[in-house]
């Protein structure tokens, strides 16, 4: 079974993410039929997943850091620090995600 994650405006977000509790998915069956719900299943981390998740975000933030006066850069800064120690972290994939 496979899930494409869309985001709040219902667009469907990068095919690799994987979704976590709340998102909103299409499910797609055996049949491949598409079903639209809320993804509620206990997520459980892989390696590649997390990994796929947290080049996402360094990804997401690449053209923030072009902004000089980005007003957060400081935290933005700290964010994909976090970010890029992520992997090497001692209970890694199942380690708590870093947050901005």
């Amino acid at each position: 079974m496979k899930y494409i994650v869309l985001d709040e405006n219902k667009v469907p977000l990068d095919p690799q993410r994987d979704p976590i509790d709340g998102d909103l998915v299409w499910k797609i069956t055996a049949t491949h039929k598409l079903e639209k719900r809320y993804y509620d299943a206990v997520f459980i981390p892989t390696e590649e997943g997390e990994r796929n998740w947290r080049n996402s975000e360094l990804h997401r933030t690449d053209l923030l850091m072009l902004l000089t006066d980005y007003p957060n850069q400081s935290k933005l800064i700290a964010y994909r620090k976090k970010l890029r120690e992520y992997p090497e972290s001692r209970d890694f994939p199942s380690a708590a995600r870093p947050t901005e």
